[in-house]
């Protein structure tokens, strides 16, 4: 979702000395699925705030289901609903501890993964999902002013 959705990781977590808020940080409220959850073919992650909307009016951004992979974020996060709606207004991640899904958590938990995988800690930092949505879309062919638009950089 982070990638796809070229987000930032504050937009999706809590940074340390921080607190939750529901009027900047999404909650399971913020997902919309389309048509329907049962068997939705792209959902709406409505965010309440980024760096790039000063005035807090929310952004909306739509993902794209991919049948049949495993990086089908639409589907992820239909699972994630199916397993655990314990509190709609409460964040949409969380810790294993159930608190507010922490950066330190999310940013520690990537580099185990990539490093189990093979690649190097160096390479990768918390703004790596937004600037490899662009360079891949950039690598794909498409054009400067949708990469804008699927990144909200214009409105």
């Amino acid at each position: 979702m982070a990638f796809l959705g070229f987000l930032r990781c504050s937009e999706f977590t809590v940074k340390a000395g921080k607190a939750f808020s529901m009027s900047s940080h999404p909650t399971c409220h913020s997902i919309e699925f389309y048509p329907d959850s049962s068997n939705p073919t792209h959902a709406c992650l409505n965010l309440p705030a980024s760096k790039t909307d000063p005035f807090c009016k929310a952004i909306s951004i739509y993902l794209a289901a991919a049948p049949g992979t495993t990086t089908c974020p639409v589907a992820a996060l239909n699972k994630l609903f199916a397993k655990d709606l314990s509190d709609p207004d409460g964040p949409l991640f969380h810790n294993p501890n159930r608190s507010p899904l922490s950066h330190k958590f999310f940013i520690k938990t990537i580099q185990f993964a990539l490093q189990a995988a093979g690649y190097k800690l160096k390479d990768f930092a918390g703004h790596s999902f937004r600037c490899s949505a662009a360079s891949s879309a950039a690598a794909a062919g498409c054009q400067d002013h949708k990469m804008q638009l699927l990144s909200w950089w214009v409105r």
